[in-house]
């Protein structure tokens, strides 16, 4: 019996706002328990909620940037079950009118384009926060954490793979950052993921009872749970045994998911609708203000930088998902070789970067100026040894200094005398007869070693451009006297 996947993922991003969802106390991670709450957010008799508005603003760029459609009309329920950490008894959140619907994400997989369908997103308010404390059989409650904003992200069970559930989450990650609606850091418990997977034979279209894995916090827990889990009903159905719905957590000391509860129905919720906060209608100029103010879509950006810069894909993708280094790089870029300005990004700054550990905003090396040491590169007055080992480190370390300053105090220049370079190539070419043949043969690919042994005789100061030219053509000139 061949069995194939089907696999849903129900994704809760918490929303970056001053304050929470329907009340104004503070939105701020990692503060002392139970010092970001009043008697709104615990859900005291006689209080009322109000929605925040930035908070609406946020999910409608989310329901954009997932080519979602907006719901006008939308209304918040309350969704009733009992745990400690849930103050009311309840959950404010939206049922069935919810504010985004029919989305779809586009993952680029290696069998092509493969689109992953939202069913809605929605905004509801988060719950607080159980801690175990050690040595104990006793558990605290922590109320911070409940009224904060979050738009609950609902997949179709369009995902066939734990790969492609890993992919997605990293492009959530990415739009929820890109567009500033949140940090999306999944250790804070910004992002968190359920998925639910269930099994069914390959050339079927009927759904089996599926299994949710609850409370993922990691990018890579949620891809070794469901992965886990594939096996685990495999196992189950080639065995001859069946599935019954029920909830599962993973624990990704021991990479083991372990049953919770059975799986609840909608009527376990009551869901009643929410009296306190009356359906709110948006009109057609609210949405088009929340467009106007939010970025380009990442494709529409990606697409503009190909074209404009002549970039690959996957260097687009390092620029569109951080936005200081796209400013960065735009400042840099060197006209009709913006190739030239992305090496340099993803090489010498980049291990700037990373060996301090910091990001491109505090990269001492002023935009302007990097792109005046690569016009310097480009114009062909230096080459890219010179530039990198000599004058980059001076431009990290007297920063008021442009790198044509630093290039004449050091008086360098490139070996371009064609009688002294010419002696190293003929030099370079008489050390590997045996190249030469394999050049007479089609084998170009030797160049580099000559070039490697004149930039070895030279010290890296010979011309790279002119060194091969002649390298070429004296090994033509030993060739056809042959």
């Amino acid at each position: 019996m061949k069995l194939k996947a089907v696999i849903g993922l129900e994704i809760h991003v918490q929303l970056n706002t001053q304050s929470k969802i329907f009340s104004s106390d503070p939105n701020i991670f990692g503060e002392d328990p139970n010092t970001q709450i009043s008697p709104i957010s615990v859900g005291y008799p006689g209080t009322l909620p109000k929605l925040n508005i930035q908070a609406l603003r946020k999910a409608i760029v989310m329901g954009i940037a997932c080519h979602c459609d907006i719901n006008m009309n939308s209304e918040f329920s309350r969704k009733h079950y009992f745990y400690p950490d849930l103050p009311k008894g309840y959950q404010i959140t939206q049922h069935e009118e919810s504010i985004c619907k029919n989305g779809y994400i586009d993952l680029n997989i290696n069998s092509g384009i493969k689109r992953i369908r939202f069913e809605k997103i929605h905004l509801e308010e988060d719950a607080g926060k159980s801690m175990h404390l050690e040595n104990s059989d006793q558990s605290a409650i922590d109320l911070n954490r409940a009224g904060v904003p979050l738009i609950e992200m609902v997949t179709r069970p369009d995902l066939s793979t734990a790969e492609e559930a890993y992919q997605l989450l990293i492009n959530v990650r990415r739009l929820v950052r890109y567009f500033g609606i949140s940090d999306g850091d999944m250790e804070k418990g910004s992002l968190r993921c359920d998925a639910n997977v269930s099994l069914r034979e390959e050339n079927s279209e009927d759904l089996r009872d599926k299994v949710e894995i609850k409370n993922l916090n990691s990018i890579r827990f949620v891809r070794n749970a469901i992965e886990l889990e594939i096996k685990r009903q495999h196992k189950i159905y080639t065995e001859g045994g069946k599935i019954e719905s029920h909830t599962r957590a993973y624990d990704d000391m021991k990479n083991i998911t372990f049953p919770t509860r059975s799986k609840e129905m909608a009527h376990d919720y009551r869901y009643l609708p929410e009296p306190d906060l009356p359906q709110f209608i948006l009109s057609q100029e609210f949405i088009e203000g929340v467009k106007n103010e939010m970025l380009p879509l990442p494709e529409i950006l990606q697409k503009e930088l190909q074209q404009n810069y002549e970039l690959t894909k996957d260097d687009t993708e390092l620029l569109i998902f951080d936005f200081d280094l796209l400013n960065y790089f735009r400042k840099a870029a060197v006209e009709n070789n913006s190739e030239l300005t992305m090496n340099w990004i993803k090489g010498p700054v980049k291990q700037h970067l990373n060996q301090y550990d910091i990001d491109i905003v505090d990269f001492p090396i002023d935009p302007l100026k990097l792109k005046g040491l690569l016009l310097l590169i480009n114009n062909g007055d230096i080459n890219h040894n010179i530039a990198s080992k000599k004058i980059f480190p001076l431009m990290l370390k007297e920063r008021e200094k442009t790198a044509k300053q630093i290039w004449d105090e050091l008086n360098v220049e490139i070996k371009s005398d064609v009688s002294s370079l010419k002696q190293m190539v003929e030099q370079a070419v008489s050390m590997f007869p045996d190249k030469v043949e394999a050049y007479s043969n089609g084998k170009k690919g030797v160049v580099e070693l000559f070039m490697g042994q004149v930039m070895k005789a030279s010290k890296g100061t010979a011309d790279p451009a002119l060194s091969r030219k002649m390298i070429i053509e004296t090994l033509n000139n030993k060739n056809s006297k042959k």
